[in-house]
């Protein structure tokens, strides 16, 4: 059975001598100067991590919107051409705007980016809602409305995965990077 010690942060701990004040040659410090040591080691924490949620939770809403459109496609004209022209529709740009959306995100600001590009893909959704309940929405609003999420899309990735060496440490930048593919496949599910 593991045994758990309660120790009180001001209490002396041997052993981590490295950890105490600038190299003091103590063998003994408290707790409260082991902390920083310790969290230092902790992995992606600060920006990264705010980033990546809110990148998450966008590449997410993206793709239940494009998913959920999809269906009202089909369900709406029991087409399966209708639906993978959306389909179409939505990759169309992927490869059109992708050097474009490169060299303008090497240029310029990448959190102005992808704050633009998130609120555009919010937007985009907010108007295929906003027709929807007018009882207005067309088949071609929604391969509007595909197409600009699409292509906001492609500048909102390229500007999150070129700011992701700068947000981490070096060290770090392996485990950050599979974050970001494990958001992308979570996204894609």
């Amino acid at each position: 059975m593991t045994e758990i010690k309660i120790i009180d942060i001001n209490t002396p701990v041997s052993g981590h001598r490295d950890n105490c004040r600038n190299g003091v040659e103590s063998r003994l410090c408290s707790a409260r100067e082991i902390i920083p040591g310790i969290r230092s080691r902790l992995p992606l924490q600060g920006t990264f991590m705010a980033v990546w949620v809110g990148q998450l939770v966008s590449t997410i809403g993206s793709g239940l919107t494009s998913f959920a459109v999809g269906v009202y496609i089909y369900q709406q004209t029991g087409s399966a051409t209708l639906f993978a022209v959306n389909l179409l529709v939505y990759a169309l740009p992927n490869v059109i705007l992708s050097p474009l959306a490169g060299a303008t995100v090497d240029r310029c600001d990448r959190r102005v980016i992808m704050i633009l590009s998130d609120t555009g893909a919010g937007l985009s959704t907010l108007a295929i809602i906003f027709l929807y309940f007018r009882g207005n929405l067309d088949i071609w609003h929604i391969y509007l409305a595909t197409m600009l999420n699409a292509s906001f899309s492609v500048f909102q990735w390229l500007a999150y995965s070129a700011s992701i060496s700068q947000l981490v440490s070096k060290e770090k930048l392996g485990h950050a990077g599979g974050m970001v593919q494990i958001g992308e496949a979570v996204a894609q599910l």
